[in-house]
């Protein structure tokens, strides 16, 4: 069909999808504020005792000579993650 004899839109199908899309978004935002809020953040365990517990739970021991390269990490893996969530200090949200 040529440009020309196409017809424009109308306002009711333009304000209609617009009040379909506003609807999809508050639906799917909603849902992940609620599933957000609703989900408990895990502490990371990043005491030597804290660690030696989780390990104990889950049925292994962290090797001594291990224990200082893991607590690094965990302290990186939970910086990472206060980051992502938006709780480190100076991230906004």
């Amino acid at each position: 069909m040529p440009p020309a004899a196409r017809t424009p839109p109308s306002i009711d199908r333009v304000l209609s999808w617009l009040a379909g899309s506003a609807v999809i978004a508050a639906v799917v935002l909603g849902w992940r504020y609620a599933r957000h809020t609703q989900v408990p953040p895990t502490a990371v365990p990043r005491t030597r005792a804290e660690i030696a517990t989780a390990a104990a739970q889950r049925g292994f021991a962290v090797p001594e000579a291990c224990l200082p390269g893991v607590i690094e990490t965990l302290a990186v893996l939970d910086d990472h993650a206060a980051r992502l969530l938006g709780d480190a200090p100076g991230v906004a949200r």
